[in-house]
């Protein structure tokens, strides 16, 4: 008897957590009211976490909002624009009769972001989905997950997802980013998923997985970025290497799949700040179009990363060569470059400058080349250079054919 007490009590309380109770669906509408109850017939105007919501109703990890995806809202009060509720799924693209809702920052959210993604529930999914955020280049990011510039937020639960967002126009006179996650003070984020999305106009990078903002020992790990497109990255000028997306830190267990990642500095950057901070690690980079960036397709820059497995990829008319290792690295790197096709990118289609890193394993197989120099590598670092295919005339190559690229691949702007 005392055994099944027990049993019945460890279920209700696993029920408590997994399952939400009295989960509520709520409708927003730029011609409702916050003191509406909510309801599709009588929706609320903003939604509690939006600045200059007047009501004291709370949401709780379960619930749903729906956005009239024609309307528009302005966010220009308060130290951030929205304060996502973690556990509660935002959806902006499926009521109503527009592509996505939208919301126009107007107010200086540096550091906190026009969306602020600074909570999650241990076995809910925080879902952001179907919005376009334009910051009207007022110097405010897009869309942060967590807050890396001044607190050591746990996001550790379950997954916190961006998708179908378009984020655009963050400013120029400072690092304003389209989508980050960042950590600070020791502290880890995990489980994210940015999905679908659109981000170009940017005064940094496009999309960033930044671990460690003047910390050595904070942790991004468990992230999917599939399926968006970057372009139009860097528009301060003064910051060197802006990407489509940037892999900075301390940052393990990432997959890049499927996105398009073009006319910006660098397709995509890997870069350890902090000679501290632990490495970078079990990155998976694959069938990504890089093309018509005025620098590197993908670029490896000041310090050590390992186990990063490049493959299936097309990179190709980048201004000065598909893949490059930088003169400052150091430490130990593991990479392995496999099936891609890289043709037609400036000086070099792969470049391994002399530094005092330890290439570990450094596998260039079964790639198709194309260009007037293929592979650069005066250290001869190189651990394995086989079954390459060098191909004459780039004007025959199509690289829809030649790799499987962009299998998922939905976005166009």
């Amino acid at each position: 008897m005392k055994t099944m007490v027990k049993n019945i009590l460890i279920l209700l309380l696993f029920l408590s957590i997994a399952v939400p109770s009295f989960a509520t669906t709520y409708y927003v509408s730029t011609d409702g009211n916050d003191k509406n109850p909510g309801t599709k017939n009588s929706p609320w105007r903003r939604c509690p976490g939006m600045a200059g919501w007047s009501s004291s109703v709370k949401l709780k990890a379960g619930d749903t909002v729906y956005f009239n995806s024609s309307d528009t809202w302005t966010l220009s009060d308060g130290s951030y624009g929205f304060w996502v509720t973690g556990g509660v799924t935002y959806i902006g693209d499926t009521w109503g009769n527009g592509k996505r809702a939208k919301f126009d920052v107007t107010s200086r959210y540096s550091a906190n972001g026009g969306v602020l993604i600074a909570e999650d529930h241990p076995t809910i999914e925080t879902e952001f989905k179907g919005f376009e955020v334009d910051c009207n280049m007022t110097e405010s990011r897009g869309i942060q997950i967590n807050y890396g510039s001044m607190r050591g937020w746990e996001t550790v639960g379950a997954v916190k997802r961006v998708e179908n967002c378009h984020v655009h126009h963050t400013g120029k006179n400072s690092a304003t980013y389209g989508i980050t996650a960042s950590t600070h003070h020791n502290s880890t984020t995990k489980n994210i998923e940015i999905i679908d999305c659109i981000v170009h106009d940017v005064g940094h990078n496009a999309i960033c997985l930044y671990a460690g903002y003047r910390s050595n020992n904070a942790l991004i790990s468990d992230v999917v970025i599939r399926g968006c497109e970057t372009y139009k990255t860097g528009l301060r000028s003064s910051y060197g290497g802006p990407a489509g997306i940037q892999i900075k830190n301390h940052v393990e267990n990432v997959i890049v799949e499927n996105n398009k990642l073009h006319n910006s500095d660098l397709g995509i950057k890997i870069y350890k700040e902090y000679v501290n901070a632990l490495p970078i690690k079990n990155i998976t980079i694959r069938y990504n179009e890089i093309a018509h960036n005025d620098s590197a397709g993908i670029y490896v820059y000041n310090g050590p990363s390992s186990n990063v497995y490049i493959y299936g990829n097309s990179i190709y008319k980048n201004g000065r060569s598909g893949i490059k290792f930088e003169s400052n690295l150091y430490g130990t790197l593991s990479y392995n470059i496999s099936e891609n096709l890289i043709h037609s990118n400036g000086q070099y289609q792969i470049v391994v400058n002399s530094s005092k890193a330890d290439f570990k394993t450094l596998v260039i197989s079964k790639n198709k080349l194309c260009g007037a120099n293929f592979i650069y590598d005066p250290r001869n670092v190189i651990t394995e250079n086989s079954e390459n295919e060098y191909l004459s005339n780039c004007e025959d190559v199509n690289p829809t054919i030649l790799v499987p690229l962009n299998k998922n691949f939905k976005n166009s702007n």
